[in-house]
């Protein structure tokens, strides 16, 4: 943890090759150490370097397969490269890792949309939102996809839903 840090100072101090050899270390001293990947990945997406990143995430995967944060990583990685074939296996498996997550549902249910899995992406939606009631971002995207659909029954539910626990964002209806 403590390389971990040093790598988040150096990023902070825009010292990127301190940032990597830190990250880099802290990968070395513990291979389960997941933040480890997940940083070092993210500063090659800073840097351009999205190929190699995804060489991180895969090592940091092969070493803590279960893990949902590498999962989720990977898959945007992913679907920034326009690899949403590849990418949504790795998004569901973040989502079914970490249910309490809502964002990885939120996440997998738009590359499903993506995909033109549109019911799918209903059914991921439906659940996190029962998992998650009043997620902002699970009912605003409920609204807009069942709207898309045509089904202004539901979308208009979802919508309700959306004004009742948001009021602010309704214009204070």
């Amino acid at each position: 943890e403590s390389h971990l840090n040093l790598g988040l100072i150096a990023v902070a101090l825009g010292d990127a090759e301190g940032a990597e050899a830190a990250y880099l270390t802290a990968m070395r001293l513990e291979p389960s150490f997941t933040p480890g990947y997940v940083n070092l990945a993210d500063l090659y997406r800073q840097q351009g370097r999205d190929e190699e990143g995804e060489q991180v995430l895969r090592s940091g995967i092969q070493q803590v397969s279960a893990n949902a944060d590498l999962q989720h990583a990977l898959g945007l990685l992913l679907v920034r490269q326009k690899r949403l074939d590849v990418a949504l296996p790795y998004l569901r498996q973040a989502a079914t890792l970490a249910p309490d997550q809502p964002r990885y549902a939120y996440v997998y249910a738009l590359g499903l949309q993506g995909a033109g899995d549109v019911p799918q992406a209903l059914q991921v939606l439906a659940q996190a939102n029962a998992r998650h009631p009043g997620n902002r971002e699970i009912l605003t995207a409920l609204v807009s996809m069942h709207q898309a659909q045509g089904n202004a029954a539901q979308a208009q539910r979802y919508a309700d839903e959306l004004a009742q626990r948001y009021p602010q964002a309704a214009g204070g209806r």
